[in-house]
């Protein structure tokens, strides 16, 4: 049953022991952290969440869901996707605003995974939340974007089928990008902060959310067979870890070296949940934790002028 210790068994490399440390939610997403606080949402059950090194978690907008994307800008805001807009909060002061809400001259219609690029702004994929919530086709209408610091919006990559997880190479040469029922894809980063021509490094669908090693190595989570795999930067699959008993969505490396690697899990029919709006009572996903033999990169910070 979802909560238990799992021992993730690679042949050849370390094992990794996955303990909870923290339970209670419905469909827990997009981690982040900043060396002693873990950031996360749960996009059923409402809320953007900090875990503490001592195990306590705080909530925050709890009564907002589908927020599958946090950033955290240099400010000490947290920058949140969801269904209409990116937005932003302010633990300390609770101040709140709205960071973007249309592309391109039409309103956003929902945007999932999000990325600080390494030079103050923010990349972010769109999901079609609107038609998904009403029950009708969504697939294939996403777009991934770099919004600058200064405001500027580039469409990057059209028409994919479902936008998640992002991550950027510690030389800030390559981005790295999610197309859930497709793959990932790597786009080159010029000297410029120009973007080019994408393509495919790994055609394996079932990717969810990503995190990004001191080694270059890409981190991917796989929420229909549940587990984490490594790759390495030519797409070479590194590790393969299965997490038996749980649908993982995403994970990230935090702690004060960088070697505590969390993973955010989501309830066994956690789609079902999502298109038919009803919240059950039984809470079941969690946050696993282990200590990695490889230390993560550390997520840069936004530096969006928010007031």
């Amino acid at each position: 049953m979802a909560g238990k210790p799992v021992r993730a068994i690679t042949k050849g490399m370390p094992n990794m022991d996955f303990q909870p440390a923290a339970k209670g939610f419905l469909l827990t997403e997009t981690p982040v952290s900043n060396g002693d606080d873990l950031w996360f949402s749960d996009m059923v059950g409402g809320g953007i969440h900090c875990l503490h090194a001592d195990g306590s978690v705080d909530a925050f907008l709890t009564d907002e869901t589908m927020m599958g994307g946090i950033a955290l800008n240099d400010d000490g805001a947290i920058i949140c996707s969801g269904p209409k807009a990116l937005t932003w909060f302010h633990p300390g002061t609770g101040k709140r605003g709205k960071l973007l809400d249309h592309a391109e001259g039409e309103k956003m219609r929902g945007i999932n995974d999000i990325r600080a690029d390494g030079r103050g702004g923010l990349l972010f994929g769109t999901v079609d939340h609107v038609d998904m919530l009403a029950g009708k086709p969504f697939f294939g209408r996403s777009t991934l974007y770099r919004l600058s610091a200064d405001g500027t919006l580039t469409a990057i990559s059209r028409e994919h089928k479902f936008s998640n997880g992002l991550g950027v190479s510690p030389d800030g040469r390559h981005i790295y990008y999610n197309d859930s029922g497709v793959g990932t894809y790597v786009f080159p980063v010029a000297a410029d902060g120009s973007i080019g021509e994408k393509r495919l490094l790994s055609d394996n669908g079932d990717c969810d959310g990503m995190a990004m090693d001191s080694e270059g190595g890409i981190w991917i989570a796989h929420m229909s067979v549940g587990g984490v795999s490594r790759l390495t930067p030519d797409g070479k699959l590194d590790r393969n870890i299965p997490l038996p008993d749980h649908h993982v969505t995403s994970m990230c490396f935090g702690g004060a070296d960088m070697r505590d690697a969390f993973v955010t899990t989501a309830l066994p029919n956690a789609g079902e949940v999502v298109f038919s709006g009803k919240v059950p009572a039984e809470r079941p996903a969690v946050i696993l934790k282990a200590r990695s033999d490889i230390a993560g990169f550390p997520t840069a910070k936004t530096s969006f002028k928010l007031s």
